[in-house]
């Protein structure tokens, strides 16, 4: 994992859980090849490949445009665990997604996200997806998370939980 950001060193434990949950153990993650470039107090960059899989058509060579949520929403996820610095259940509320160009198969992409407010146990995120050759824009999006919700246990994938 590479890291653009300087991090303090009391996040280390929780960036090794966060190399966990990008690999390749996770079948979605392995189908998209996601890995994270970034990380910063709230702030992610992760890079993905749209593989065949996710085409909208047979021989379209273009990506459903629920492939790029999925992708938004995995981010925009990452994104709060960055700015909680752990990992804490958490629900999508709402998510809007602006396609703005379409995107290829077999393309790799850049999707940045930004926790850019919280108000009680509410996150908010934005961000973006852009092809990481060109950067040219593919979607934004914003979206509104319950933190704390009764959704799975993140906190598993941090090191030596379970021991």
């Amino acid at each position: 994992m590479t890291v653009e950001k300087a991090i303090p060193a009391a996040h280390f434990e929780w960036l090794e859980g966060a190399q966990e949950f990008f690999s390749n153990a996770h079948p979605l993650f392995s189908r998209l090849d996601m890995k994270p470039v970034q990380i910063g107090d709230g702030d992610v960059c992760v890079t993905a490949t749209l593989n065949g899989l996710f085409e909208y058509h047979a021989n379209s060579q273009r990506a459903h445009g629920g492939a790029l949520t999925i992708l938004l929403d995995t981010v925009f996820g990452f994104a709060i665990f960055a700015q909680l610095r752990n990992f804490q259940s958490i629900a999508t509320i709402n998510l809007r997604t602006d396609y703005i160009s379409p995107a290829s198969t077999g393309l790799k992409v850049k999707c940045s996200a930004q926790c850019y407010a919280r108000r009680d146990n509410i996150a908010y995120v934005r961000g973006e997806i852009r092809e990481a050759e060109n950067d040219l824009l593919v979607a934004t999006a914003t979206g509104a998370f319950m933190v704390g919700s009764r959704g799975p246990d993140f906190k598993t994938l941090q090191p030596g939980a379970g021991s």
